[in-house]
């Protein structure tokens, strides 16, 4: 509802075609003799109205609220980008900031991931001001806590990140995220599995916990675990009962403004 009328585009295309709600298509060329630059911004001007976005949600066209930016390389489309508004946030999604750069077991290496809070399309919603709490298991350790708001962390425009550390072991890490105060109308949890490799190098390193006691601590994280993880379920099967409920009402308001067309 914020963004600007004009849609600006970065690229290093020669042209861009950017398509508005699926019908209505512009086309602008660089001009880079003008600009002096390689690859200027190419803007669209006044294209952007949100009240349009509102009228095709009101109509039952959804799918149609999207910009489409193309880019075109020698008369080619070589790139695509859509863009839509975000609806109702339904779950959080976790995924590595760094794909391709593996976590070390040496202790010490560190890895990024980021919690976003999705529709059910998958589009982040970034008016959001929730609070993700995050768990971990298996060999791994979340940096930081409340003391310095790492964990939970606040959501901002849209996403949440945290750190975490390898241990000396290299294995599986699952790490699970669900916003701090949940419900039936609050985003559904999140978790992803990755795994740590061994590394090259000689450790030398003191191992501790390793005693009963910390044996005992375990099985009852483990039982703990275990009783949030079945009050998730039971959190999850009352949602999808909502959501049932929700299109119910949906469809009986539908049926009422027809009649109220009609008339």
């Amino acid at each position: 509802p914020f963004s600007s009328k004009d849609v600006s585009v970065f690229t290093n295309c020669d042209e861009v075609r950017l398509i508005l709600y699926k019908k209505d298509t512009l086309s602008i060329k660089q001009n880079r003799q003008l600009n002096k630059m390689p690859s200027p911004i190419i803007v669209f001007k006044d294209v952007f109205n949100f009240a349009d976005v509102k009228n095709l949600h009101r109509e039952g066209k959804a799918d149609q609220a999207s910009l489409i930016a193309e880019g075109i390389i020698n008369g080619k489309v070589v790139t695509r980008y859509k863009r839509m508004p975000a609806t109702r946030a339904t779950r959080i999604k976790l995924e590595l900031a760094n794909l391709n750069i593996p976590l070390v077991a040496n202790g010490s290496d560190i890895i990024t991931v980021i919690a976003s809070v999705i529709d059910k399309n998958g589009n982040v919603k970034r008016l959001n001001n929730e609070y993700i709490k995050f768990e971990i298991r298996g060999e791994g350790m979340i940096v930081g806590g409340t003391k310095i708001m790492a964990n939970p962390k606040k959501v901002e425009w849209g996403t949440a990140p945290i750190l975490v550390r390898s241990t000396t072991k290299p294995g599986k890490i699952t790490i699970k995220a669900h916003v701090l105060e949940e419900g039936i109308n609050k985003p559904s949890s999140g978790e992803i599995t990755f795994t740590s490799i061994p590394s090259a190098l000689p450790l030398l390193f003191k191992e501790i916990g390793t005693g009963e006691e910390t044996k005992t601590e375990m099985n009852k994280d483990q039982d703990k675990s275990s009783d949030q993880d079945l009050k998730r379920e039971i959190l999850e099967l009352k949602k999808q009962l909502n959501d049932i409920k929700l299109k119910e009402v949906e469809k009986q308001q539908e049926e009422f403004e027809g009649i109220r067309k009609d008339d």
